[in-house]
């Protein structure tokens, strides 16, 4: 290690952080060939499901044929057809429209509550996970009970107390997956902190804080990616679940779980497509993740094995 490197301005140290974060991932995405045929072609699939459900979010605007929001009076319950290509729910909205904004929704949503506990986990995982003691015990004792119950059943109790609304639907879908993001960078973090480069660092004078941000973290980050990726899967669909409750996302905001909830009763009418456009983009969004997921669980520790 250059020496200099531990006198270094801040602007400068966040600065050598963030090229070492992205050439760990890069490096990741380099092993994409140690994948099996098998496996790249479920993981192509994955992604491309992932990048549909993007393009809609943003180009909803352009895409939906209606006002998600907009009541046709007159064309209540209209079976799917060439004007309405999913048909049309209890209020005469456009389903296909409803659900294709539910996808931007769902994404934020989804999307900020994994950034929350990201940010809060991982960083209270690689500094605990280094300086152990007090500090650690200390934090790791909530983090473990919290991590006892499942995360939907801790969005569920939290969203419960603090009442819908798409901040608390992130807030609480976020807590419940805290956990799993500190133990997984403590982990990992416990690890690192005994190899020899470490050693190094410290015998020389190094800060407690460059060693952390500078050396551990980014060596955390190929286990990170895979977390977060298959965390917004279960985001998302703790997301559906709250609004299929009625305790997320308020109607008449176009969500997923709510559109799935307020169509279930005509089910038994016949009137089954006012449910079936939710509940397949909630299966494509958590299978496309879930499938990212696991081949970037491969690809890393492919990667993780030469470090």
């Amino acid at each position: 290690m250059n020496t200099t490197d531990v006198t270094l301005k801040p602007n400068e140290r966040i600065k050598n952080v963030f090229s070492k974060i992205y050439r760990r991932i890069k490096s990741g995405y380099g092993k994409i060939n140690t994948l099996t045929r098998n496996e790249r072609i479920t993981f192509l699939l994955g992604l491309g499901m992932v990048l549909f459900l993007i393009f809609l979010a943003v180009f909803a605007d352009l895409i939906a044929p209606f006002d998600p929001y907009h009541i046709h009076e007159e064309y209540t319950h209209e079976p799917p057809s060439f004007s309405w290509f999913l048909g049309t729910d209890s209020l005469g909205r456009d389903v296909l429209s409803r659900v294709i904004y539910g996808a931007r929704i769902s994404l934020l949503v989804g999307l900020a509550s994994v950034f929350i506990a990201t940010a809060i986990g991982a960083t209270l995982g690689v500094i605990t996970g280094y300086l152990g003691g007090n500090i650690d015990r200390l934090i790791t004792l909530p983090m473990d009970a919290l991590y006892s119950f499942p995360a939907f059943l801790t969005a569920l109790l939290i969203t419960v107390a603090l009442g819908g609304g798409l901040l608390y639907t992130a807030i609480a879908v976020a807590i419940g997956l805290l956990p799993r993001f500190y133990r997984t960078v403590r982990s990992a973090a416990i690890s690192i902190k005994e190899e020899e480069f470490v050693e190094a660092e410290i015998s020389i004078g190094a800060s407690d804080y460059y060693i952390i941000f500078k050396h551990i973290f980014p060596l955390t980050l190929n286990v990170l990616v895979v977390v977060i990726t298959v965390s917004i899967a279960t985001a998302i669909l703790s997301i559906a679940g709250l609004g299929f409750l009625g305790l997320g996302v308020p109607p008449p905001i176009p969500e997923w779980g709510s559109d799935l909830a307020a169509g279930r009763p005509n089910i038994l009418s016949g009137i089954w497509w006012t449910t079936m456009g939710p509940a397949i983009f909630i299966f494509i969004t958590v299978l496309g993740f879930n499938l990212v997921g696991e081949g970037m669980n491969k690809i890393y520790g492919a990667a993780l094995e030469e470090i």
